[in-house]
């Protein structure tokens, strides 16, 4: 459903994705990891249709997101940024509903808005004004403007920042959820134990290069050494990431 096929982004002389090819099926939970600055944001920016390739194409159901036909197929996609844009003097309710009126959701759909603003604990707050919300609030509202239109394809970055501990909940529950009704998940995050609990493929990207890709069995397989380790100890010694340790100092009597 994502074909990714030699995608290169460059920025002046410096590669931030360098010839990267990925394939991504429906039914699957897929977590792209790399540091900050790794090109996780410029990849899903090309997917979404805020950014262009500068070399290889990028294909969304098999048409190219730089073609004419490439609309059609991004409507049935949902992306939740990892920084979300809302309209802050719209209520939650009216921001909801005015991105179920873009995508043209029928009248069905719209108790499921209700439904998800009770789910989230928003209900309350519904028809308070978006400048008013907290952080976490936003996230929330961003999350179901992504979610509203019921798309295929569901990419989120970082999506359990700024939310608590209940919410993330929610969150991951939905992701399981989307992935058994044979949709399409693609996240980032940077929480490496929801990246080993929920996804059934995980990519590793390292200065703009795909150095890893598989199930996690497959990652301890290709890179050994796996035995006892957590993925965050994978991914740090595969990316060659410093990891400092700090000696326990007694104190003299």
């Amino acid at each position: 459903m994502i074909e990714i096929a030699n995608m290169s982004k460059i920025y002046g002389d410096k590669f931030a994705v360098q010839n990267l090819t990925l394939n991504v099926d429906p039914g699957e939970i897929f977590c792209f990891l790399g540091r900050n600055g790794a090109g996780k944001t410029t990849t899903i920016h090309t997917i979404v249709g805020q950014k262009n390739p500068t070399q290889g194409d990028v294909r969304i159901g098999g048409v190219s997101v730089v073609s004419s036909g490439i609309h059609a197929e991004w409507k049935r996609l949902g992306y939740l940024a990892e920084q979300p844009t809302l309209h802050d003097f719209l209520t939650g309710r009216e921001f909801l509903l005015f991105i179920a009126e873009l995508y043209g959701v029928q009248v069905s759909r719209l108790e499921w808005i209700e439904e998800s603003l009770t789910l989230f604990e928003l209900h309350a707050d519904a028809d308070a004004m978006i400048r008013t919300y907290s952080l976490g609030m936003k996230k929330k509202i961003a999350l179901l403007a992504a979610l509203v239109h019921d798309p295929d394809i569901i990419v989120l970055d970082e999506p359990t920042g700024a939310l608590d501990a209940a919410s993330a909940r929610i969150v991951k529950n939905l992701m399981v959820h989307a992935r058994n009704e044979g949709k399409l998940v693609f996240f980032t995050t940077h929480i490496m134990e929801i990246a080993e609990k929920l996804a059934d493929r995980i990519a590793i990207l390292h200065e703009g290069r795909l150095i890893a890709d598989g199930t996690l069995e497959e990652l301890c397989s290709h890179f050994g050494e796996c035995r006892n380790e957590s993925l965050e100890d994978l991914f740090l010694r595969v990316t060659g990431e410093p990891v400092y340790e700090f000696a326990s100092q007694s104190t003299a009597s």
